[in-house]
């Protein structure tokens, strides 16, 4: 037997049959845990009135529908992320993280031009939002990064930055069901606010949780 040949038998010794990634979890986990994060925000904050009544109102419609988007587009786009390939894109959730500024853009808007409404800063509603989006947000997450760390991602900063995107979105769309505040400087600020801090965190830990 050759060097060459006892090489590669040494090696093939060593080989460990590695299962391969699948994007299903993931899929079920964040429609499992968004799904539940809407149900404790309607059990610890009850059903918003125009719910019950089933007639919900263009404004929740728009926010809940924009938040879901921008988590199911970084959702995708971190799936993309994890299984990489030559010629893929990954960048589509940036377009729906366009769209959904509009939020953070109309208070900046309104701040710049004197008229923000300054009871939102002030509304009691405001930390609750925070936190509970937050937290849920940061429990996405964490289950999220348990079913990455099966995959091959090749840019673990700006997958750090999707998930933070993808679970903020979701949790922030399971509170805006119960959300007593319908303005948009309302959104544009504790929504962002609550996203945005939730990506932070998820940036600085997921490049050291999903080392090869």
């Amino acid at each position: 037997m050759t060097m060459s040949e006892e090489l590669i038998q040494s090696l093939v010794a060593q080989h460990r049959k590695v299962r391969p990634f699948s994007a299903k979890p993931g899929l079920l986990f964040a429609a499992a845990a968004t799904s539940m994060a809407i149900l404790a925000c309607h059990i610890l904050y009850g059903i918003r009135s125009d719910l019950l009544a089933g007639m919900p109102g263009d404004d929740l419609i728009i926010k809940a529908g924009l938040l879901f988007v921008l988590g199911a587009a970084a959702l995708s786009a971190t799936i993309s992320m994890a299984r990489p390939g030559v010629g893929k894109n990954a960048n589509g959730w940036l377009w729906a993280a366009l769209i959904a500024a509009i939020f953070p853009a109309y208070a900046l808007f309104l701040a710049l031009a004197g008229q923000f409404p300054m009871g939102v800063l002030y509304a009691s509603s405001g930390i609750r939002c925070f936190v509970t989006s937050f937290s849920f947000g940061i429990s996405i997450a964490a289950g999220l990064i348990i079913w990455l760390r099966s995959a091959a991602p090749v840019r673990p900063n700006r997958i750090g930055w999707s998930v933070g995107v993808a679970s903020g979105a979701f949790a922030t769309m399971a509170y805006s069901l119960t959300c007593p505040n319908n303005g948009i400087a309302y959104a544009g600020l504790w929504y962002t606010l609550a996203i945005f801090s939730t990506a932070v965190v998820s940036r600085i830990t997921v490049p050291h949780l999903l080392r090869w």
